[in-house]
């Protein structure tokens, strides 16, 4: 059973505790897992009428309706008792809610009572307390496993979604929130107006250069700097000619007076 459209939906961790296994809402689902049940039961029954050398079909038809109507028992007892827990748990006016404790008390209860009247007639009363226990036993310790294995995989799919960014909270799993866009205040509209008449005017002296034009602004003047370069290179060597040829000059004088007597 579940809490009605108008009450508000429980919290995360109230959530964590409702049942979700398919056995304990209606009748429908008693026979979907009966059936389940009663089909298993036949390919048990016919693996070991083949083991034993037991007719197949006649074997597998028995275990299958012995299977099938100890699990209708079974799952109908539980149906009722889960039920009536959380009934007497129900905070009025909202609806009983079916939780992890009732399905385990229930499990527990069925257990007992379906083994006990299942022993009791095949068996006799002797052996239906024994019965009952071990049944109860299994019962209970079946609904822990189921229920932890619940809550494993709920704790995987809210880890799965933290990993991909969703917001997990008490309410359930949403996306996150999207901040909405502020509107600019005085001084930042001011501010972007004169920066628009800063780098689009074309009458101020200074203005802003964009990255083409201070990229050439950059090559003519490494293009200015190469001709002053190559400028002074071409001082640089006529001087070195012109001190090339004085020298040799001074050299042809010098050989031309003749020696001190």
């Amino acid at each position: 059973m579940s809490s009605s459209n108008s009450d508000p939906p429980p919290a995360m961790s109230q959530q964590r505790q409702l049942a979700t296994t398919a056995a304990s809402n209606t009748y429908t689902d008693v026979v979907k897992n009966s059936a389940r049940t009663g089909l298993v039961g036949a390919v048990v029954g016919a693996a070991v009428g083949s083991a034993r050398r037991l007719p197949v079909a006649p074997t597998a038809a028995n275990m299958c309706f012995m299977w099938g109507a100890v699990s209708f028992a079974f799952f109908a007892a539980r149906k009722e008792i889960a039920a009536h827990f959380a009934t007497l748990d129900a905070n009025q006016p909202r609806k009983p809610v079916v939780l992890n404790r009732h399905h385990l008390l229930a499990s527990t209860a069925a257990g007992l009572a379906t083994g006990a009247v299942t022993t009791a007639l095949v068996h006799g009363p002797r052996t239906a307390i024994p019965a009952s226990l071990i049944a109860g036993l299994l019962a209970g310790t079946g609904q822990l496993v189921v229920t932890w294995g619940r809550h494993a995989r709920q704790d995987a799919l809210l880890w799965r979604a933290k990993q991909q960014g969703l917001v997990v909270t008490d309410e359930g799993v949403r996306a996150p929130d999207v901040p909405e866009p502020r509107a600019p205040g005085l001084w930042e509209s001011v501010s972007a107006q004169v920066h628009d008449v800063l780098v689009h005017t074309t009458w101020l002296p200074v203005r802003a250069l964009s990255d083409e034009a201070y990229l050439e602004s950059l090559r003519d003047q490494l293009a200015a700097q190469d001709e002053s370069i190559a400028k002074y290179d071409r001082v640089l060597k006529r001087l070195q000619a012109r001190m090339q040829e004085l020298h040799a000059n001074g050299e042809a004088d010098e050989s031309s007076v003749p020696a001190d007597q």
